[in-house]
């Protein structure tokens, strides 16, 4: 999701046009190039007994593939980007099971590349790209607004919380939350759904990572309090997202901090960091540091190096994107 929101901080600013477009059933057009048995699904009769069957064709689970130039995943989880070159400019091409997002400022590009992938597969145009992966994008003129205003009601009306009394911040002040406090919740799966649910919602909201559960294991009624408290900030402030504005400086930019001995439980230190491209938020991450530090001196240095792996990276993807960073 970085790539994802790296490409639209450049599209905003570079006031490209992006489209998207469907695969109809993607996986069945990857030849293998390795033999891969299965076994017969349980209930299914056979005539003999330790039966396997030889694949054909591709399967959601398989490693990814490309075609033309192209990659189509296999896997469920898997996305790729691929980027073309030109003397007009470059290509960019983001592929994420069966969706296809493509954007260039040179409409005749985006055309021509429609054109290549009909001519060989089954192909739906959905124009511009309005929804992807659960987020909503909006088009304006001071740039791109995305948000996950659809997926938030659905969070509230399966908690049922349509009707509770707003909050106006996504946990208690002074909170510090105890892994052994408080009564076992009798069956902890609706818990851990709605945790797995916030997860993906920090995809466009970076205000509740913070205060997101670290309690999956054995979650306790507190701990579903404070998810409820969380759900209930939502509902209050649904409509929020990230906005990628228009004509913005592609500098990139990096703010990290941490806390010492902060879990009351391990000792451990919370890594955070938040990074912008020009003033679009890309990247951002609040995590427990992996061991204890034994000074507020050592988080710290923990958090700059974690935050140094990510800034690396991300100045390799912008550099192949057209757009390097001065050093």
């Amino acid at each position: 999701m970085t790539t994802v929101r790296t490409i639209l901080a450049i599209i905003a600013f570079e006031s490209w046009q992006i489209h998207q477009m469907d695969v109809k059933n993607a996986f069945l057009h990857g030849d293998l190039k390795e033999k891969i048995y299965i076994r017969l699904p349980t209930g299914m009769p056979s005539p003999l007994s330790n039966v396997v069957c030889k694949l054909k064709r591709s399967l959601y689970g398989l490693k990814g593939i490309v075609i033309l130039g192209f990659s189509f995943i296999q896997s469920r989880y898997d996305s790729s980007l691929f980027i073309q070159r030109s003397l007009k400019g470059i290509v960019i091409l983001l592929v994420y099971m069966d969706d296809i997002v493509v954007t260039r400022s040179d409409q005749e590009a985006i055309s021509t590349i429609k054109t290549l992938l009909h001519s060989t597969f089954h192909i739906k145009d959905l124009g511009q790209l309005t929804y992807f992966l659960g987020l909503e994008v909006h088009f304006q003129q001071k740039g791109i607004f995305v948000n996950q205003h659809k997926y938030i009601q659905d969070l509230i009306q399966l908690v049922g919380l349509t009707n509770s009394t707003l909050v106006d911040s996504p946990m208690e002040i002074y909170l510090k939350l105890r892994r052994d406090e408080g009564v076992l919740q009798q069956d902890p799966t609706f818990y851990r759904k709605l945790v797995g649910s916030l997860i993906y919602l920090t995809i466009t909201r970076l205000d509740i990572s913070f205060a997101m559960s670290k309690f999956m294991q054995f979650p306790r009624h507190l701990h579903l309090s404070t998810v409820h408290h969380i759900i209930k900030h939502l509902l209050s402030t649904f409509s929020r997202g990230l906005f990628f504005p228009a004509g913005a400086l592609t500098q990139l930019q990096a703010y990290n901090d941490s806390d010492w001995a902060g879990c009351p439980d391990t000792q451990k230190s919370t890594t955070s960091w938040c990074m912008f491209l020009g003033e679009a938020p890309i990247s951002w991450k609040c995590k427990k540091q992996d061991s204890v530090s034994k000074s507020s001196i050592e988080a710290k240095y923990r958090v700059i190096s974690a935050a140094c792996f990510e800034i690396i990276w991300l100045r390799g993807l912008l550099s192949e994107l057209g757009f390097s960073q001065a050093k």
